[in-house]
């Protein structure tokens, strides 16, 4: 089945969205709408594409929600060396976010699918 560009705009809309949440915060729940209104009527590819931008938004907002309570639990007990992981998990986080993202819109440029959006890493490359 062809892919067209059509169908191809709004899966890289939401990526892109999710990259730029990286900066923003807000586009990613943006994209995210976007994701679960275009996934309704899509299917194959797109659908894949959107499937893995849902995901990655669950898992980076719960991975930032725990970082949130992680940082404010220490602010009650407070360590001199626990703000400074705060920092690297977020960051580590955001460029998990970053890395998703641009592997998406990678796969879509490309015409292919993702195989397994439910992935908590990078999902596998399309076999031929």
């Amino acid at each position: 089945m062809a892919f067209t560009p059509e169908e191809r705009t709004l899966p890289l809309v939401t990526h892109v969205l999710m990259l730029l949440s990286v900066v923003t915060g807000f586009t990613a729940l943006v994209a995210v709408l976007i994701s679960y209104m275009g996934g309704k009527r899509a299917t194959g590819i797109a659908q894949s594409h959107y499937e893995f931008v849902i995901h990655t938004f669950w898992i980076a907002l719960i991975a930032m929600v725990a970082l949130m309570a992680f940082a404010w639990s220490f602010t009650l007990f407070p360590f001199a060396f626990l703000p400074v992981y705060g920092r690297l998990l977020y960051l580590l986080v955001s460029i998990w976010v970053v890395v998703r993202s641009i592997v998406g819109i990678m796969r879509l440029t490309g015409g292919t699918e993702i195989i397994n959006p439910e992935t908590l890493l990078l999902p596998k490359p399309a076999t031929a």
